[in-house]
């Protein structure tokens, strides 16, 4: 069937109707929560860019890198400052934070709080310091943020101390020097 009976008989004006389709029908996808329309020119158009974008690392999370000048860098320096394994901050204390405010969608939408293959989204600033969101609470406007087991503190645990028992002496010796530390830094 022709696309664009006007257009050229070209393989690019050219698409597969299923017998169960009908003409000028139109066809609706939500996506996080928004909503699109599409008419079926539009799909064909976007067929070749979605077949792309179902490649095997399609879903893989690859962010681009966080700039200084990035709307949410007061945000992600305030979590790199935090020790507590949960946190809980009311929209306007993260509005203080960040010197602006929440965009509406923020308020109301939870996509909005999450990472997103495509772009470095607000959840940025607390993914990259080892918080993962918790609980999201848009009638009390709060959100509450976990430390994940993984990459607390940034720490990273060699596995020879782990893999086996250590000699009593080992022992003693990072047993102090963790109290030495949590003495000094005062933790």
């Amino acid at each position: 069937m022709l696309i664009d009976p006007t257009g050229p008989a070209l393989p690019s004006n050219f698409a597969y109707v299923h017998e169960l389709c009908r003409p000028n029908e139109l066809t609706v996808h939500e996506v996080l929560g928004d909503v699109s329309v599409y008419t079926h020119r539009e799909l064909v158009d976007g067929a070749q860019e979605m077949t792309t974008a179902l490649g095997p690392d399609a879903r893989e999370k690859v962010p681009g890198p966080l700039r200084s000048n990035w709307p949410f860098m007061p945000l992600k320096k305030w979590f790199a400052k935090q020790n507590d394994a949960s946190i809980t901050l009311k929209f306007k204390e993260i509005e203080t934070i960040l010197g602006r405010d929440l965009s509406p969608s923020a308020r109301k939408h939870s996509s909005r709080w999450y990472t997103r293959p495509d772009q470095n989204a607000m959840a940025e600033a607390w993914v990259t310091e080892g918080y993962k969101l918790f609980k999201l609470d848009f009638e009390r406007e709060k959100a509450t943020f976990h430390r994940q087991e993984e990459g607390t503190a940034h720490v990273v645990i060699p596995k020879w101390v782990t893999a086996r028992k250590l000699p009593d002496e080992a022992k003693y010796e990072i047993e102090h020097f963790l109290q030495y530390v949590k003495k000094k830094y005062g933790l």
